[in-house]
């Protein structure tokens, strides 16, 4: 069922809606045909929640108010002024629109719950940025589009250095805040098309879509930089190890995209930590891996 449902809330608003109206005009034009013996006024439920699932409370109750307005034009045709003398046949409408009314806003409840259920599984309780799943699911389409459009793409991994140290000497809640300013940190410094992710305990990634060999230098330069400040002013004695890779053309899989950024973070811890290595794939002949020690990085 939530597989439909997400299918449903994955088609253009237009067509939903469209094929709502249609269905509407089907059921009025059947109650029409068969007059006041038959009645299919029920069946106008299935466009309402349609509506009301795909674009909310508002559009449902619009679609109601139309069924409603149908449904007594109907009445009123077959029963004529007498409507108003017969108190038990306005008493079903009013109870007709009252039920469906409550199911649209049941539906509308339904449908904001469902979407922040899905938000949290893709966010990371701690940061608020996105969480493993979403990184992986995110990636997939990003390489679906870079191979579409033949757009380069960075992904890096961030490692925070000696971070146990901060849990065990200044607390886990120094530890939790630290992790929140390098999400904020990063959150702040990229575009809203790039997407900050925590894949866990701590480390970070970073998907960044349309960027190429020298944005993708000057924004890691940035970021770093950025960071050690911060760390400095909250003295938290911490480094970063940052490994980044500029496809710029797609890699096979995502796995592979990965397994590439993570032997690049991993290379820095090795060598001493406190860095940033970039590469470029496919190797171009002036590009490479370069170091970004303490002593080199930029200022903020």
């Amino acid at each position: 069922m939530g597989g439909i449902l997400e299918a449903l809330e994955a088609l253009p608003r237009k067509v939903v809606y469209g094929n709502a109206l249609l269905f509407t005009a089907l059921i009025a034009l059947l109650d029409w045909i068969t007059g006041e013996d038959v009645s299919f006024s029920f069946f106008y439920i299935v466009p309402i929640l349609l509506v009301t699932w795909t674009g909310g409370r508002v559009p449902g109750l619009v679609l109601n108010g139309l069924c409603a307005s149908l449904r007594l034009a109907y009445v009123l045709r077959w029963q004529g002024p007498d409507l108003l003398h017969k108190p038990a046949l306005y008493w079903s409408l009013v109870v007709e629109g009252a039920f469906f009314i409550t199911l649209t806003f049941i539906a509308a409840a339904l449908r904001d719950l469902s979407g922040q259920q899905r938000l949290l599984a893709r966010t990371d309780a701690l940061t608020g940025v996105a969480n493993r799943r979403a990184f992986y699911e995110r990636a997939e389409l990003e390489l679906s589009r870079s191979r579409r459009v033949q757009e380069a793409l960075t992904v890096a991994y961030l490692d925070v250095d000696d971070f146990k140290r901060v849990n065990d000497e200044l607390g886990h809640e120094a530890g939790d805040e630290l992790l929140r300013s390098v999400a904020a940190t990063f959150v702040r410094r990229v575009r809203s098309t790039d997407l900050v992710a925590r894949l866990g305990g701590d480390e970070f990634a970073l998907l960044l879509s349309a960027t190429g060999t020298e944005a993708a230098r000057t924004l890691l330069a940035e970021l770093y930089a950025t960071l050690v400040s911060e760390m400095e002013r909250q003295s938290w004695p911490v480094t970063f190890s940052i490994g980044a890779v500029t496809f710029l053309r797609p890699p096979v899989s995502t796995d592979d995209m990965l397994r590439r950024v993570d032997e690049l973070m991993y290379r820095v811890k090795r060598e001493g930590k406190a860095g940033v290595k970039h590469d470029v794939f496919p190797e171009m002949p002036d590009s490479g891996v370069y170091p970004m020690r303490a002593a080199e990085r930029p200022r903020a």
